[in-house]
């Protein structure tokens, strides 16, 4: 992975664990109003059972009808929790089909760096072993020349000594060798 991948990882990997904190967030919001709108069921039916047996017996009219305001009151609390919990369920739909999106973005771009690095490493194995063949031939090839040995020798030993130089940088970890 080049150095602007890993600062484009980093960014999405940041955005989503924003959009699963602020999915979270949501949930618990949610789950307030679930116990709120439980409180107001609760205390509608209080206030339709507080009939007493003297009220029942002498008054034509229903508890309901003494508490109608108090029970408007509580429904009209407890449309609004439903309410936004509507749209709050949506808002988190919404979020849950971003993140598994993300997701999956990140996963390939784990799953493809791992590939990346293990291709690197082998490629890098390879290319070692390969420069340090050539720098064996050079070594072999030098007793050969016939045409000005010392100058050829002297030569091909630099090359040979470059080439090992390389190879060995080539196991430095931003070479992807690190082996």
């Amino acid at each position: 992975m080049l150095p602007e991948d890993y600062s484009n990882y980093s960014i999405l990997t940041e955005l989503l664990e924003e959009l699963k904190r602020e999915a979270g967030e949501i949930q618990v919001r949610m789950s307030a109003n679930l116990r709120r709108i439980r409180e107001t069921e609760t205390y509608m039916d209080g206030l339709r059972a507080s009939e007493s047996e003297d009220f029942k017996v002498f008054s034509p009219r229903k508890a309901e009808v003494l508490h109608r305001e108090e029970l408007q009151e509580a429904q009209e609390r407890k449309s609004g929790y439903e309410r936004e919990n509507g749209e709050l369920a949506e808002k988190r739909e919404l979020l849950n089909g971003r993140i598994g999106r993300l997701q999956e973005l990140v996963d390939h771009l784990e799953k493809e760096t791992w590939h990346q690095t293990k291709e690197m490493g082998e490629l890098s194995g390879k290319m070692r072993k390969s420069l340090q063949e050539l720098a064996d031939k050079l070594d072999e090839s030098s007793a050969y020349v016939e045409r000005n040995p010392v100058q050829a020798r002297q030569n091909l030993a630099i090359i040979g000594k470059c080439l090992r130089e390389l190879a060995e940088g080539m196991k430095d970890p931003v070479w992807g060798g690190g082996q």
